[in-house]
């Protein structure tokens, strides 16, 4: 909803009108008086009279002619000016561009209309204002250059030309602009600056009106012209009449002229007006000014004037939400007061106290209490002061330095302390991203499989005799001679033999031997898939015939994420690459952990650390899903064995490294210990043989005070300082998303802060 500032044109109480009869008051008028009115502290003259020259007071002070009659006949127009053309029309005049024939200075002319030049009334008040404007003679007020007639009679007021805009024009592109911009993208306390310089522009041009007895009683933003270079005129002085009348002067009828949206209570009222009339429509600009919206609510014009008699002005507040000075509120509603009495005695009065205002001085509107007074007077008496506070600051000197130095030092220490731990936990974040990251991938890798899978069990046909070109059948003890694939290998890392070139299958004691033969001969072609799930399992590794060798190479001697990768049948026949001789004999893995996860998961599930066949190397993590075809037919689960030591050490090169870290550890949902450096578990091997659960009793971490912070964060990250055995231990933790856990740092950050202020080498 757009407030009615934005469209002042469109509001009929802004349009100049006249009535003759006062608006019905229905609310009485109270009388506020200040409860301190005295002045405690005097205020010194100034010499602003010694600008004024005495010797022509006696023409610049004369009283000022208001009448409509005219001394001479006028002069034709086209004598002396040469009309261009015509740019602006009202109601009652048109206003067109001029160049004077002599002086060659282009001008405007203001022309009555010419079907309105027989109207007394309209001619009369024309002309009168031609004299006014004319005779007062201030640089906010336009210069009159002449008032001519032409060949038909008609009457035209030749004035200075401004290129400019209204304030109204002004107040309503200021609004606009905020609107489009925001008003975050302007300067709004200069900007405010300028529009109440441009109100003091006008407060001057008015006090020098109410000087020569004149009242303006139209006043209004779209009766203040802004030149190019932000010169202020006040226009329209077509209804000023004089404030005090010669007491043998006859008594003129009481009439409402102006816009209703301006008019001061007593004007409506019908009650006599002088120049405290002037003020309160000065006040009413100036809120506008202040607050860039009206200051008087209401759209019809008898809503607006009767909110006006009824003192229902719109509180101040600024359009977008600035604060408003509290000074600056006490000025404007000083002028707005709705008992003459009470308002600014003249127009000086309300610009001198806004130019105190701005200069941080006291203003009448709001006088200062003592305590402000004391201040004030010792801003004014400084030499004084200074001597008086030099002699205390000599005793507190050393106190002072002290405490400053205190503060300085706490000060670095909080700086230092919070760049630390936003060091700390930008580590640990990226090592927590670095994880899941890793998770993601072997996720891609096990789901390329699983789906590889279960496009040869519903589609490939081969025969059960292929089986023995890729997997070779599991014997225990390495079987007969002849039964063991050619090109096996010792592997340094998995601490076994092995070969890239086959795979191995062992059936389970109870198993269905026709469908297990049936899904043998089907999954025979699955082993390049599960060639390239192991040797890309470093993420950022693609294979290819140049790196092929290489990778082999290093999964034999330093190890790769990826263990092994498995395929097993739901009728008990398990498919395993690369190729190992370590099963037990009653192996089924319809029994183990990781196939009966993947049954209650679609997708890919992540477990926690076991004993397997292969643990001469380390504990492994499965990750296993199911293999389900495109109609959603079950064969199996799928599966990789993830390394263990290859993690934690991972772990361990990732994230904040040096002395002060104290541990590095992933922690599941109930606050157990999946990796760690410190895991009895780390660099050790195990007989499987030994583990009648191959899931391992997992440690908890830590007290259950710190489990229960870290787990309790819903934000599932964050950092805190835990003070243990006598120094600050700093807990930086980040939820692991794909694998569900908890990836924590422990620092000691007692250790940290000496090493980074240099007192521990």
């Amino acid at each position: 909803m757009k407030h009615p500032a934005d469209h002042p044109d469109n509001n009929a109480a802004n349009k100049t009108i006249r009535l003759e009869a006062p608006v019905e008051q229905t609310q009485r008028t109270i009388r506020v008086t200040a409860p301190f009115p005295a002045r405690i502290f005097s205020k010194k003259r100034d010499l602003d009279e010694l600008l004024v020259s005495r010797k022509l007071s006696i023409y610049t002070s004369t009283a000022l002619d208001t009448s409509p009659e005219l001394a001479v006949r006028l002069s034709e127009l086209n004598d002396g000016y040469t009309v261009l053309e015509t740019f602006a029309e009202g109601g009652q005049a048109t206003v067109s561009v001029a160049r004077d024939r002599n002086l060659e200075r282009v001008v405007a002319v203001k022309s009555l209309k010419k079907e309105l030049k027989n109207r007394e009334k309209i001619e009369r008040s024309f002309i009168t204002e031609a004299k006014v404007t004319a005779q007062l003679d201030h640089p906010a007020i336009i210069p009159i250059y002449g008032l001519n007639r032409d060949e038909e009679d008609g009457i035209h007021l030749v004035m200075k030309l401004v290129n400019g805009k209204t304030l109204r024009e002004y107040l309503r592109n200021v609004v606009l602009n905020y609107r489009m911009k925001g008003i975050g993208a302007f300067d709004e306390e200069a900007a405010l600056g300028k529009r109440l310089e441009i109100f003091l522009h006008v407060c001057d041009a008015i006090a020098y009106a109410h000087h020569r007895d004149i009242i303006h009683r139209d006043l209004k933003p779209e009766n203040i012209m802004l030149g190019e270079y932000m010169e202020v005129y006040v226009m329209d002085w077509g209804i000023a009449k004089k404030i005090h009348l010669p007491p043998d002067a006859p008594a003129q009828k009481a009439d409402i002229s102006g816009t209703p949206r301006y008019f001061s209570p007593e004007a409506l009222r019908g009650d006599p007006c002088d120049e405290r009339s002037d003020i309160f429509t000065l006040g009413l600009i100036l809120q506008e000014i202040v607050t860039l919206q009206f200051a008087v609510t209401g759209g019809e014009n008898h809503e607006v004037m009767r909110n006006i008699v009824n003192g229902r002005l719109a509180p101040i507040r600024h359009l977008f939400g600035r604060r408003i000075d509290s000074g600056l509120k006490a000025i404007i509603r000083k002028a707005l007061a709705a008992d003459p009495a009470d308002r600014y005695a003249s127009v000086t009065e309300l610009s001198e106290d806004i130019r105190r205002h701005r200069n941080g001085q006291s203003i009448s509107a709001r006088p200062d209490d003592i305590f402000m007074k004391c201040a004030r007077f010792a801003a004014l008496h400084l030499r004084t002061m200074l001597m008086i506070l030099l002699v205390f600051m000599l005793g507190a000197v050393s106190l002072a330095a002290y405490s400053v130095y205190d503060r300085l030092r706490i000060a670095n220490e909080m700086s230092l302390r919070s760049t630390l731990m936003n060091a700390v936990y930008g580590k640990t974040a990226a090592s927590a991203a670095g994880f899941d990251m890793t998770a993601l991938h072997m996720q891609d890798l096990l789901c390329a499989v699983s789906q590889a899978a279960s496009h040869l069990l519903r589609y490939n046909t081969g025969r059960q005799e292929a089986v023995s070109d890729a997997f070779y059948p599991y014997r225990p003890g390495g079987g007969k001679t002849g039964e063991l694939p050619p090109g096996l290998a010792y592997s340094p890392f998995h601490k076994r033999r092995t070969t890239f070139a086959h795979g191995v299958y062992k059936i389970a004691p109870v198993a269905d031997l026709p469908e297990v033969r049936k899904f043998l001969a089907s999954m025979s072609p699955i082993l390049p898939n599960m060639l390239h799930a192991v040797l890309e399992s470093r993420p950022g590794i693609h294979l290819t015939q140049r790196n092929l060798e290489e990778l082999k190479k290093e999964w034999m001697e330093q190890g790769l994420p990826v263990k092994a990768v498995f395929a097993a049948s739901k009728h008990g026949v398990t498919m395993l690459f690369p190729w190992r001789d370590a099963y037990t004999e009653n192996y089924d893995p319809r029994n183990r952990p990781w196939y009966r996860r993947a049954l209650r998961n679609p997708g890919p599930v992540w477990g926690q650390p076991y004993v397997d066949e292969d643990s001469a190397s380390g504990l492994s993590i499965p990750c296993s899903m199911q293999i389900r075809d495109i109609q959603g037919n079950f064969y199996g689960v799928a599966g990789l064995d993830l390394s263990f030591n290859k993690l934690t050490s991972n772990l361990l090169s990732s994230g904040n490294t040096g002395g002060f870290v104290l541990e590095k550890a992933v922690m599941n949902p109930e606050g157990r210990v999946i990796l760690s450096a410190s895991s009895e578990y780390f660099n050790r091997t195990f007989n499987p043989e030994k583990h009648a659960d191959p899931e391992l009793a997992l440690p908890l971490f830590r007290d259950e005070a710190v489990r229960s912070r870290i787990l309790g964060e819903q934000q599932g990250f964050g950092l805190f300082v835990n003070p243990e055995n006598g120094r600050e231990v700093l807990y930086s933790f980040a939820r692991l998303k794909i694998f569900k856990l908890y990836y924590v740092e422990v620092i000691d950050f007692s250790r940290l802060l000496r090493q980074s202020a240099g007192k521990e080498q």
